[in-house]
């Protein structure tokens, strides 16, 4: 009888510890379905977040091609720029070399011309001074002959109003007067000949006056 008593007892807490074990595995299960709704709303959550990460990558491959894109042309026209700046500066070197040759030629032509210039002004200058001379020269020629003239003259009116006998030196005087005349118009003529021709000067031009 006690055997069965303790039995019973045994029995009773078995089936006290049976319920509790059920107890506690109804818990875990409702734990267990709890996580699993929550795994499945983390999965979810996570396949969401993963499409928008694959979107995002598909959208940052987009703009790293893009990007890449404009790079190559910004590259094509940043070597277009420099090609283009290389040749207007190799036009502009050009020019300006060519101007400066032109400033060189144009300085010796002007160098040259006025040189010629001052020789002209020169020889000019040293004709004036021999015509001036020629023209005294013939001043005083001219002076002497005038003089010589006027004294065959008074000779020729000293020798008219003498006697008859005086005839042969009346025309020895004219014979002289006539003499002297021939000098006088002969001194002329060179006088002529060796007259300052007026000369204009030369005008400069505007090229060589600049």
């Amino acid at each position: 009888m006690a055997d069965l008593e303790t039995e019973q007892e045994r029995a009773s807490g078995l089936e006290a510890r049976a319920h509790e074990l059920q107890e506690r595995l109804d818990e875990l299960a409702a734990q267990f379905q709890a996580r699993s709704a929550e795994l499945e709303t983390e999965r979810r959550a996570h396949a969401a977040t993963m499409a928008r990460t694959e979107a995002l990558q598909r959208q940052v491959g987009e703009l790293q091609a893009q990007q890449e894109r404009i790079r190559a042309d910004f590259s094509a026209d940043l070597e277009k720029g420099r090609a283009t700046i290389e040749a207007a500066n190799e036009r502009a070197a050009g020019a300006e070399r060519r101007a400066l040759r032109e400033i060189e030629l144009e300085r010796s032509a002007r160098g040259t011309a006025e040189k010629q210039l001052e020789g002209a002004r020169t020889k000019l200058a040293e004709t004036e001074r021999q015509s001036q001379a020629k023209a005294l020269e013939f001043v005083k020629a001219n002076s002497r002959i005038s003089a010589e003239l006027e004294a065959a003259k008074t000779a020729i009116g000293n020798l008219t109003v003498a006697s008859d006998a005086q005839g042969q030196q009346l025309q020895n005087a004219q014979q002289q007067a006539s003499q002297f005349k021939a000098e006088a118009e002969t001194l002329r003529m060179l006088v002529e000949q060796f007259k300052p021709v007026v000369q204009t000067k030369p005008v400069r031009s505007k090229r060589s006056a600049g």
